[in-house]
């Protein structure tokens, strides 16, 4: 599943999928990703996510990421990875990852 908030990057982005052939493993969810993430949690049997990969407006990291452990989405053994970590705003996203006992953190240049 991927979270898309603009509509024309939707669009595209289920051209590429179709293109790839994968448009019966991939679907788009189009508005806010706390909507988006609500909905995935309303879900019955309620789904878990394997791999978040946070790759949008860097301030929203921190929220998102505690959006998904207070609906319960991860599970142990998810991976959460996330893109441009180094402006400021992802700072609070990443103070908050590198002082959690229970995360492994890593970050690639």
């Amino acid at each position: 599943m991927s979270f898309e908030s603009n509509a024309e990057y939707a669009s595209v982005a289920r051209q590429l999928i179709d293109l790839a052939g994968l448009c019966n493993f991939v679907h788009i969810a189009v508005g806010p990703s706390t909507d988006s993430t609500q909905s995935l949690a309303s879900h019955s049997p309620p789904r878990q996510i394997d791999i978040l990969f946070l790759n949008y407006a860097e301030n929203l990291y921190l929220s998102d990421l505690q959006l998904c452990e207070d609906l319960r989405l991860l599970h142990p053994g998810s991976y959460v990875v996330a893109d441009n970590i180094g402006g400021p705003g992802a700072q609070e996203y990443v103070s908050w990852v590198e002082g959690r006992v229970v995360v492994a953190s890593c970050v690639f240049h």
